[in-house]
């Protein structure tokens, strides 16, 4: 059984330690061939960012954020060359994004894609910070980016489909979900979203079908009966509705779910 993937992804990517990326691989020095006069000064500079930036990594992994943009930043102004440089700003818009400064961490995620597009995690990150932002219509734009980067990625789709729903999107979101059915339809989360997404343009029988799937996956899936509470409310089925809303209330952990499945309850008699 997989239980159902958090809402954002992205948190697993913010608490994961910045060394934990691909990027941070020293830049060799140049070699004496050819006509390219040998910059020693600019090379030491970028050895130097090379270690600040591993240094910052083992401040973040000791979740010491502020001694770790001051590595990062300390790195940033060297402007190493690549791929120290798009590290570098890449990591730094973690701890941004982490201490909740999220126009700079927009800007520096952004810079590391403008340094170098293949920095596919930064995608990422410039989607958290959009829907932190409730810039609902830029996470859509960058997930399609992200997913044009890479079309394979069910990760993009998810994010695609995230943002979509987020933002009232809601057609848009039910063809992201659904186009990923095809290898994650064991995935409580993309049936629960697609459930959701159902729901909100009014197809019900077929969000009905998505949420029974999402609590098969995941039976103690609070948010998954608190869906289904919601689609026998909208189909005037109240008998289904306060047995489902009943079942969310006792598995829920957050207190306004709680108080939420209180108030319909209340109102549908069942308590």
């Amino acid at each position: 059984m997989r239980m159902a993937v958090p809402a954002l992804i992205l948190a697993a990517l913010l608490a994961a330690p910045a060394g934990a990326q691909t990027y941070g691989t020293e830049t060799p020095p140049p070699g004496p061939g050819g006509h390219q006069p040998l910059d020693l000064g600019h090379q030491a500079q970028t050895r130097r960012a090379f270690e600040e930036i591993n240094q910052g990594f083992a401040l973040y992994a000791r979740r010491d954020l502020a001694g770790a943009e001051a590595k990062f930043r300390s790195a940033i102004a060297r402007d190493p060359d690549e791929p120290q440089g798009s590290t570098a700003y890449y990591d730094l818009g973690l701890v941004l994004a982490r201490t909740a400064r999220y126009d700079e961490a927009a800007h520096a995620f952004d810079t590391a894609l403008t340094r170098d597009p293949g920095i596919l995690p930064a995608w990422l990150g410039l989607i958290f910070v959009d829907l932190q932002r409730g810039q609902y219509l830029e996470a859509q734009r960058d997930a399609r980016a992200l997913r044009a980067s890479a079309p394979d990625s069910a990760l993009a789709r998810y994010q695609e489909g995230f943002a979509a729903l987020r933002g009232g999107a809601y057609d848009v979101a039910v063809n992201a979900f659904a186009a990923l059915l095809p290898g994650n339809g064991n995935v409580a989360s993309v049936r629960y979203n697609l459930g959701l997404a159902l729901l909100r343009v009014g197809r019900l029988d077929e969000a009905r079908v998505e949420a029974r799937h999402a609590l098969t996956l995941a039976p103690g899936f609070a948010k998954g009966y608190f869906l289904l509470g919601s689609i026998a409310l909208r189909a005037g089925d109240r008998g289904e509705a306060a047995r489902a809303y009943a079942a969310a209330r006792k598995l829920t952990t957050d207190p306004a779910m709680r108080l939420l499945c209180d108030d319909v309850l209340a109102r549908l008699g069942g308590r």
